[in-house]
């Protein structure tokens, strides 16, 4: 039998949860509303809320992959019911995590860094003449 108030602390949960989602959603929609009055060629609503397969597509992977990522939570994602579904802010944000650095940026980081971090002056031992004989 399953525990009454442990079902209903779950419903609790993913109420809250598919809540949330909605109020960010009519945010979103809010805002494009705005948008959209400002520019009168905008045609299509961007979606807030992605599917599996919208994802999929986006990122250029099988849903398979997808599926993957899910179950080993490498990709932010939520879950009503047996539904998954993205947000389509988090899946941007997620990306710009795995960004590749340009040469440019990383020789930048590398100057930065020298500069920023002096070398350590080396320890000589007694009657030593080599400073790195030890």
């Amino acid at each position: 039998m399953v525990d009454l108030e442990q079902f209903v602390e779950e419903m609790e949960f993913e109420i809250s949860k598919l809540s949330s989602c909605l109020a960010r959603l009519k945010k979103q929609l809010a805002k494009t509303g705005e948008d959209s009055a400002t520019n009168k060629g905008a045609s299509e609503v961007e979606p807030f809320v992605l599917n599996i397969e919208e994802v999929a597509e986006r990122l250029g992977v099988t849903r398979q992959t997808i599926y993957t990522w899910t179950r080993k939570r490498i990709i932010p994602y939520y879950k009503v019911g047996k539904k998954i579904c993205f947000n389509k802010d988090d899946i941007m944000e997620y990306l710009k995590n795995y960004r590749a650095k340009s040469i440019n940026e990383i020789e930048a980081e590398s100057r930065e860094y020298v500069a920023t971090h002096p070398k350590p002056s080396p320890k000589t031992r007694k009657g030593s003449k080599n400073k790195w004989d030890w």
